[in-house]
C-alpha cells in the first residue's frame, strides 16, 4: 500500500463528516441515567482501615 495523497485524506474526512458521530448514536441508544444508582452505590463505600494509604 502506498502513501496516501492529500485528496485521499480529504475524501476520507468528507465521508466521515457525513456520518452521525458515534457518541451521539450511543447517547441516543443507551439510557445512561439508569446506571446512575449503580454508580452512586459503588462510590459510596467507606474505608474500613487506612492500610495502604500514606
Amino acid at each position: 500500500m502506498g502513501q496516501r495523497g492529500f485528496w485521499d485524506e480529504q475524501n476520507r474526512v468528507a465521508k466521515l463528516q457525513q456520518k452521525k458521530p458515534v457518541l451521539m448514536r450511543l447517547s441516543e441508544a443507551i439510557p445512561w441515567e439508569s446506571f446512575r444508582p449503580l454508580l452512586e452505590k459503588g462510590y459510596a463505600q467507606d474505608r474500613k482501615s487506612n492500610a495502604g494509604r500514606k
